[in-house]
């Protein structure tokens, strides 16, 4: 069986490749910053649906994978959730290519890392959500870190089970936490806290916020100051090992491998994914000198 921490992995792999394909076509585009947007516009939604795919079928696998160590005692079988958000991704690419008419390609592509980031983790996080409230025996989900910035963690104190249908997961920009199913033959332990839900809302009061920022600065210091404060829990090292990386590199070496062949029949059928086959054939060649395969 997956474990939570290892689902996550594989979700960061896929996005990582996901912000490389998108990265690398920002590098190739040229002219005019008019068609330099007008290429993004086209190739970066494509990028964002292809890999959105994946993390939903990621998360989907992993949500069968707990449910059944948990054996509740109704039959159920996720749903990979792959909500439409054409629109959305192309305003927020638009947005993302705004410097490049001030010839800044950096910013740029900050931007873009960043909007590709949270598109293609919201499918995996909707999916958990969304079977979490559909499935009679799942009785909330608690998020998944591993150490990162004081507000995912403070969302994940205690490992916390959001038991409320209508908690959402709050991410950021460069946020690579996940949600895991909590089922009702679980030791689910505690409930969130009234200030862990404060921090999910999209939209918080003044009061909200002046409250979370002081919590945040008595427990985990004040933000950006790196102040140390008495009581604070310590946040080990996360640097992975050279197995842990090793490991992580042949697995997605390998899911690139597998998924490669299908590109290929796509692009012989006639649909426009050569900027995909492109990346993967070259990533393939990376990874495999990485690894010294031959």
């Amino acid at each position: 069986m997956i474990t939570a921490r290892e689902s996550k992995a594989a979700l960061t792999l896929v996005m990582g490749a996901a912000v490389g394909m998108v990265t690398s076509l920002l590098e190739r585009t040229a002219g005019a910053p008019e068609e330099q947007r007008a290429l993004l516009l086209e190739g970066a939604p494509e990028v964002i649906n292809y890999y959105s795919a994946g993390a939903a079928a990621l998360a989907a696998d992993f949500y069968d994978d707990q449910r059944e160590f948990s054996a509740p005692p109704k039959l159920y079988l996720a749903e990979p959730i792959i909500l439409d958000r054409t629109e959305k991704i192309r305003r927020a690419v638009a947005w993302a290519s705004d410097p490049l008419f001030k010839d800044d390609p950096l910013s740029a592509g900050a931007r873009l890392a960043e909007v590709v980031n949270i598109e293609t983790a919201r499918p995996y996080r909707d999916t958990i959500l969304t079977n979490r409230r559909r499935d009679p025996s799942a009785v909330g989900w608690r998020r998944i870190t591993n150490g990162g910035c004081r507000f995912c963690r403070m969302l994940a104190e205690k490992g916390a089970v959001y038991s409320d249908a209508t908690a959402r997961f709050a991410a950021h920009g460069s946020c690579k936490c996940t949600a895991q199913p909590v089922f009702s033959t679980d030791d689910f332990g505690e409930e969130a806290s009234a200030l862990q839900y404060v921090a999910s809302k999209r939209t918080r009061t003044a009061a909200e916020k002046a409250k979370l920022r002081e919590y945040l600065d008595a427990k985990y210091g004040v933000e950006g100051t790196g102040a140390p404060v008495k009581g604070a829990p310590k946040v080990t090292d996360t640097k992975p090992s050279a197995d842990e990386v090793s490991k992580r590199l042949r697995a997605q070496l390998a899911s690139l491998e597998t998924s490669l062949p299908a590109l290929k029949v796509r692009a012989a059928n006639g649909e426009k994914v050569s900027a995909p086959i492109e990346w993967q054939t070259k990533r393939i060649a990376e990874l495999r000198r990485q690894l010294g395969a031959k």
